[in-house]
């Protein structure tokens, strides 16, 4: 689908790196932490920069292509048509192969930190919003698989596409919202932050 607007929520205000605290605390160390903790609380950091920065890059490439289909018919018989949305796919899909991943780290950073770190009411709310994430990814990587069992019905992406609607992305049968996405991410971020927050005490 070429999408004629965008309904991807802006998340700009996480766009600022996480990275660079991490590597001022990486510098200084932390006695109380435990090694696998510290460990574990990089990978996480570092994915969830990864995995905002790739949903903002998806995000441009629509904003792109709707700007680029108001574009009049002369310009576009001078200059040709561009699809840019076709970098959509790669973009959203480096992301939500690092959010899959992030929620995986989740459960183990919880068991290394114990239950108080994050509240019952946060890790509920990241399952809630982001309960598609793990069969998109199984549906990405195993794509070929489908493909050959002839389990993708007429019709439907073989790719990460934009939804007809344009509020979500889909793949085979499944889908997610963008809105969805955003909130998970939006929470993730939070969460790194009381990781870095808790490493620097």
């Amino acid at each position: 689908m070429i999408p004629h607007e965008c309904k991807m929520p802006d998340i700009s205000d996480l766009t600022t790196p996480l990275l660079p605290a991490l590597l001022t605390q990486a510098l200084v160390g932390n006695k109380k932490l435990s090694r696998k903790t510290i460990l574990y609380r990089n990978n996480f950091v570092r994915l969830v920069d990864k995995a905002v920065f790739e949903y903002q890059e998806s995000r441009s490439t629509i904003i792109a292509q709707v700007k680029e289909m108001q574009r009049s018919d002369e310009e576009i018989i001078e200059n040709g048509r561009v699809l840019y949305i076709l970098n959509f796919t790669d973009h959203f899909e480096n992301c939500i192969n690092a959010t899959a991943r992030l929620l995986k780290l989740l459960v183990r950073i919880k068991k290394e930190y114990g239950p108080p770190f994050i509240s019952r009411v946060v890790r509920n709310s990241i399952e809630a919003y982001s309960k598609s994430i793990p069969d998109i990814r199984i549906a990405i990587e195993h794509m070929d698989e489908k493909i050959r069992g002839d389990e993708i019905v007429e019709g439907q992406p073989v790719m990460l596409s934009v939804g007809d609607d344009g509020d979500k992305a889909t793949i085979a049968s499944y889908h997610i919202k963008f809105n969805d996405l955003a909130t998970t991410l939006c929470k993730l971020h939070a969460v790194a932050k009381q990781l870095l927050e808790s490493g620097s005490n």
